[in-house]
């Protein structure tokens, strides 16, 4: 978690690539995200996050060769190191059409200074 008003970026890239024998012609694909972080209490994060595919290559159809992604969402710390809980939305598109999804989620780890 952050402190109030602290903040971290990250930005990501991957080279995605399959061929034979499960794709006759070889696939490959870019993509990136950019992921922002923003501590808005002392328990408390916002996060936005977008991310963007390009499948290289000729398509049989001719679609549009990109995928675009984007999530906001808030965590926060219930239990200092040990409980969370996350919610936010995502949203994205293609040429395979749109999709919209709300999520919500709690986690835990172990604490780390458990004795063995």
């Amino acid at each position: 978690m952050l402190g109030a008003g602290e903040g971290a970026l990250q930005i990501a890239g991957a080279f995605h690539s399959a061929q034979e024998p499960l794709f006759d012609e070889g696939l490959s694909a870019a993509s990136g995200t950019l992921n922002v972080r923003y501590g808005v209490g002392a328990e408390t994060d916002a996060a936005g996050e977008i991310s963007v595919l390009q499948v290289q290559g000729q398509s049989a159809a001719n679609t549009f060769p990109y995928v675009f992604s984007g999530r906001a969402g808030v965590k926060h710390e219930l239990v200092h190191r040990v409980l969370s809980v996350t919610a936010g939305v995502g949203g994205g598109g293609s040429a395979g059409g749109g999709f919209f999804s709300p999520d919500a989620h709690s986690g835990h780890r172990e604490h780390l200074d458990r004795p063995s």
